[in-house]
């Protein structure tokens, strides 16, 4: 039995869907591409039926294709899911924050591409979509400066207003004297 099931997402930023009118580009979280399975998962379409292809790719400015995961499959109007797995046949030597993921249109340059729910993950079995631990951590993060400025606003409201009684309260007091 090879059942290999990873499980973590490498990929980031996929907690939103992306539209792009050639491809979309996600960056993979910093690990060391071994010599193992990796299998991606993804649902996708286009608004005129295109062709497209998925590869991770090496973003240090020379753009070579690290790990080709699909030739070429079709994409329709409609979401549809697609899974890839590859044999990853070389360590990586590069910059692994150079590596992206990138699901590439390959014929229309009239399109417009939409991705959602890709999930990067060691192994040769799929698994349902999670983000990535640092998308997790992003959004707690994210989460908690949203509070701490609903708090500050609160406050100033709360000081703004107990300036306006003092200035009311001083006018009065000059007022009987």
């Amino acid at each position: 039995n090879n059942l290999q099931v990873g499980g973590r997402n490498i990929a980031i930023g996929t907690s939103v869907p992306k539209e792009n009118s050639r491809n979309c580009d996600y960056h993979v979280s910093s690990v060391a591409f071994e010599t193992v399975d990796y299998t991606v998962s993804f649902y996708a379409k286009a608004r005129k039926n295109e062709k497209a292809s998925v590869y991770l790719n090496d973003d240090s400015g020379t753009a070579r294709v690290y790990m080709m995961f699909s030739q070429e499959f079709s994409l329709t109007e409609e979401y549809q899911k697609f899974t890839f797995t590859k044999k990853n046949d070389k360590k990586y030597s590069g910059d692994v924050n150079k590596i992206m993921i990138r699901i590439y249109g390959k014929t229309e340059t009239d399109n417009t591409i939409s991705v959602k729910e890709l999930k990067l993950e060691a192994g040769n079995k799929s698994t349902d979509w999670t983000p990535a631990p640092e998308d997790l951590a992003s959004a707690e993060s994210q989460e908690k400066a949203e509070e701490a400025l609903e708090k500050a606003t609160n406050n100033e409201t709360t000081i703004t207003s107990a300036m306006t009684q003092i200035e009311q309260l001083s006018d009065s007091i000059s007022t009987m004297v």
